[in-house]
């Protein structure tokens, strides 16, 4: 999730709702050391609502749009990763790096009149970055458990052998309703021509589970195409047909035993009928599998499912966010006159770390 190729994607993507800058610390012999990505985000408040408070809400933000406004620095990606995107070297000084990438987000919100720092996202046993984030003065937010699927099964079906009688015939039961509604499944790697596939038909699928279940971000479908391109051996994408219409897909990553499953989009009038969403995991676990992952990364959301039918384990995670009050942000203004940031073009910061 820091290959160049996929961070040039989203930086051409995403340039519409995302202001990027990347961080390099250097050594005094000049040699990168540390990295990490950086965007400014403009967020919608209502878009984390559901219900009948969110149509309140989005009646009201008619009238005063600002209120329902949160401007944002966040050290990582606008990807749904569980990751951050904060790289150190073995063997640099991770004290001085994070308290330099403090000042160096504390020095950009100024700038960019953020008053909200974040930083995502970590597993909660990551040891190190906890203590100085919190020396820093950044709070620990629990987020949603990342759900893992583990690999060493030859198939789906060898995985549903080794369940319980009960849960694999809930399964069997999903499968069947499935298969009698004869849908077609395929599994394509980006340089099958993806970035034909991916039409805005298909992108509808995935507004409609974000409307559902809202994220961070939203990712254009300019998104998908072109990542498809940029790393063709790398994406995968499970496409689920009725005829010739596509009425569900997976956007997976795989690479290293590792295979990241990413967004998913679905018909929910076609749903009930054939357990699609169930089907649709059931169908990418089954080819990655084959694929060899060993670690099979399955997301954030439905827990119950993925952790009952597919065997997941959950994994704690976090993010860390801090607000700088208007003190702070003088305070830092008076300090950033001595400070040694030599700040070059608008997407580069160079940072010297003694």
């Amino acid at each position: 999730f820091m290959d160049r190729r996929l961070i040039g994607v989203l930086e051409r993507t995403m340039a519409d709702c995302c202001r990027f800058r990347h961080v390099v610390f250097r050594d005094q012999t000049e040699r990168a050391v540390a990295i990490a990505c950086l965007y400014c985000y403009r967020l919608d408040t209502t878009f984390l609502l559901g219900g009948r408070v969110k149509k309140v809400a989005q009646f009201f933000k008619r009238l005063a749009p600002w209120l329902f406004q949160a401007n944002l620095l966040i050290c990582g990606l606008p990807l749904p990763s569980g990751q951050n995107s904060l790289r150190i070297a073995p063997e640099a000084d991770a004290a001085t790096i994070l308290q330099q990438l403090d000042e160096v987000m504390c020095s950009i919100a100024i700038q960019e009149g953020i008053g909200r720092l974040l930083i995502r996202e970590f597993e909660v046993d990551a040891g190190e970055p906890h203590a100085r984030f919190r020396d820093a003065g950044y709070k620990q937010v629990p987020m949603p458990p990342m759900n893992h699927a583990r690999g060493g099964y030859r198939d789906f079906d060898d995985f549903c052998q080794q369940l319980k009688s009960h849960k694999r015939y809930t399964i069997n039961k999903s499968r069947k309703k499935f298969a009698k509604a004869g849908l077609q499944v395929s599994h394509q790697r980006g340089g099958e021509g993806i970035d034909r596939a991916y039409s805005n038909d298909v992108h509808h699928l995935l507004e409609a589970v974000a409307e559902d279940k809202p994220t961070l971000e939203l990712m254009p479908a300019a998104f998908f195409r072109e990542l498809a391109v940029a790393m063709p051996d790398e994406t995968v994408f499970t496409f689920i047909r009725q005829e010739e219409r596509i009425v569900a897909f997976g956007a997976s990553l795989s690479g290293g035993g590792a295979f990241h499953q990413l967004f998913v989009g679905f018909n929910y009038d076609l749903n009930p009928r054939c357990d699609l969403y169930f089907n649709l995991f059931f169908q990418i676990v089954d080819y990655s599998l084959g694929q060899g992952a060993s670690d099979i990364v399955l997301g954030q959301t439905s827990d119950t499912f993925k952790v009952q039918k597919l065997g997941a384990e959950q994994v704690p995670h976090c993010i860390y966010t801090k607000k700088l009050s208007r003190i702070e942000r003088w305070l830092r203004r008076v300090r950033q006159s001595n400070a040694t940031l030599r700040v070059g073009p608008p997407m580069r910061y160079e940072v010297p770390v003694s």
